[in-house]
């Protein structure tokens, strides 16, 4: 079956929540600093609807047989211009696909077309973060032109 890549629309928040969630608990176990409880997908969204307002984000839905198995996210943000070259930064903020639909293009495909959107808005520069140790989104962000700027380390001052 192909793929369908589109902008979503407001019936498809649902999925988007549970897809968010099953991004989030993916999360915790690359990261002890992350958690879940029962506000977590309400507060995802709600940032993720704040972040894509205004006409500065886009979030699309990617479809196998009229099915969501997948999302991508990412908004336009203003860097201050004391500080940064290029104002205007695009933030890509989340990539999921459902797992046993994942290794078929449908990360790459949602990618572009986030890249896409960015382009038209006429962005240079777009950051994404993935975990180290997921190296499958690394390769796919790496095929797609993106390379290591800066790496986050973190001390767990409890142990």
């Amino acid at each position: 079956m192909s793929t369908l890549v589109r902008e979503a629309r407001r019936q498809d928040w649902p999925e988007i929540r549970n897809m968010m969630a099953e991004l989030h608990r993916f999360e915790i176990r690359h990261d002890p600093r992350f958690l879940t409880d029962s506000k977590t997908k309400d507060v995802l969204c709600k940032w993720i609807r704040k972040g894509t307002s205004k006409g500065n984000g886009i979030v699309l839905i990617a479809e196998v047989g009229e099915k969501p198995v997948g999302f991508a996210a990412g908004w336009i943000e203003f860097r201050n211009r004391h500080l940064y070259k290029e104002r205007k930064i695009g933030r890509f903020w989340e990539l999921f696909v459902k797992e046993g639909h994942r290794k078929n293009g449908i990360g790459r495909a949602l990618s572009k077309e986030i890249l896409k959107f960015f382009r038209k808005r006429k962005v240079r520069f777009v950051n994404v973060e993935t975990h180290t140790n997921n190296l499958a989104s690394k390769a796919l962000y790496h095929s797609l032109g993106f390379r290591e700027t800066i790496v986050e380390l973190v001390a767990d001052l409890k142990k």
